[in-house]
């Protein structure tokens, strides 16, 4: 077992941790500065561990029946010498359950201090109650809601970050790598917006847009702003909550967050207000992005003036709001005495033919929407 006396080494001494399955050393400044969630995670065995799980299993386990202060039944009189007591039978299931977890016994024991505090909920949102036993069923429960709220907890991401950055030093990027990163990224924004599809990354281009005077309108009407950032928030509460699991909010998270946009209730409870700036922030980008792309799609329709002879054959056209296919340029008997050639739409429903004389092959059609229109 590695033991760490952080209190008594120098801060320019190293300390040995255990780190993303290998043994590091660091700065025991560092270590000392760390939030205690990161610490209970990187300063001790883990349960899975080869050498000392089997140890720190057993060790949990006696720590958790004094701190619950479980009873157990006495071993039968007439039990066998070598027979388990109830306790022993207890323990050991309740070890080999824990084995699956990659977690240090400090993690176990502070789950289980935070289910007595009522701090953790289960899948449903509800709060996991916590009974004087060695359950597995329990200690499922205790356990995920733990590893769920680590995993969204900022300090030990924070925490978790720095260690690795003194592990693998971020690479310096030149200038001209920087140059580069950007002159792909607004390759890839432009053929987006030439092919009509969405771009993750439009929000970058925001501020260009007001440089060249775009949304001022928009922007100068502050409640149009505040209503449009609301309803984006809504709309992807509602797309987290189809997923299985989501990506930044838990069951909670979601649960009180769609009572309150449901209900829109006037105070947001103080357990999800981190998750609602955390909805909030990301809102605020997805609307930067759909408002940057669609200012700059509409400045490419503008200048888009596609003529007939450069449709492709296939192309869907409109007239007279009519789906039509373009057909190209095909020879047409005309009233059974010459033959002569035409340019050929095909009505996509009724699969009727439109001829048109060659000298339309020079119009200029209109685009809206990533639609052509003819007429």
């Amino acid at each position: 077992m590695i033991t760490i006396q952080t209190t008594t080494l120098d801060a320019s001494e190293m300390i040995p941790v255990k780190f993303l399955g290998h043994q590091k050393l660091f700065p025991v400044h560092v270590i000392q500065n760390l939030p205690d969630i990161v610490k209970r995670d990187i300063l001790y065995p883990k349960l899975n561990d080869k050498a000392l799980g089997a140890v720190e299993r057993e060790k949990v386990t006696k720590r958790l029946i004094s701190m619950l202060q479980i009873k157990f039944d006495f071993r039968p009189k007439e039990s066998e010498a070598d027979e388990l007591s109830p306790q022993e039978i207890a323990m050991a299931e309740f070890g080999s359950f824990i084995r699956q977890y990659s977690l240090t016994g400090e993690e176990v024991l502070e789950a289980y201090r935070m289910g007595v505090r009522k701090q953790l909920c289960d899948v449903k949102g509800e709060i996991i109650q916590i009974y004087p036993n060695l359950s597995i069923i329990q200690a499922g429960e205790v356990l995920n809601a733990y590893m769920d709220y680590r995993r969204e907890n900022k300090q030990h991401t924070n925490g978790v970050e720095k260690l690795k950055a003194l592990v693998y030093p971020p690479k310096e990027i030149s200038a001209e790598e920087i140059k580069e990163v950007r002159k792909r990224n607004k390759e890839t924004f432009l053929r987006a917006l030439e092919e009509n599809q969405p771009c993750e990354h439009s929000f970058l281009y925001f501020n260009e847009v007001i440089k060249r005077g775009g949304l001022k309108s928009f922007l100068a009407n502050k409640e149009a702003v505040k209503i449009a950032i609301y309803n984006k928030m809504k709309s992807m509460l509602e797309k987290e909550k189809i997923k299985q699991k989501s990506a930044y909010f838990n069951v909670f998270e979601i649960s009180h967050l769609s009572h309150y946009f449901t209900h829109q209730l006037d105070e947001l409870p103080v357990a999800v207000k981190f998750a609602f700036e955390k909805l909030q922030t990301i809102a605020m980008i997805q609307l930067k992005n759909d408002l940057t792309y669609n200012w700059f799609r509409k400045q490419i329709i503008k200048k888009i003036k596609i003529k007939i002879l450069e449709l492709k054959i296939g192309q869907e056209v409109i007239i007279n709001t009519k789906k039509y296919a373009y057909k190209g340029i095909q020879k047409k008997r005309i009233k059974d005495i010459e033959t002569t050639e035409k340019v050929i739409f095909e009505d996509l429903e009724t699969k009727d033919e439109k001829l048109f004389e060659l000298t339309v092959l020079n119009k200029k059609l209109k685009e809206k929407n990533g639609v052509i229109e003819f007429g």
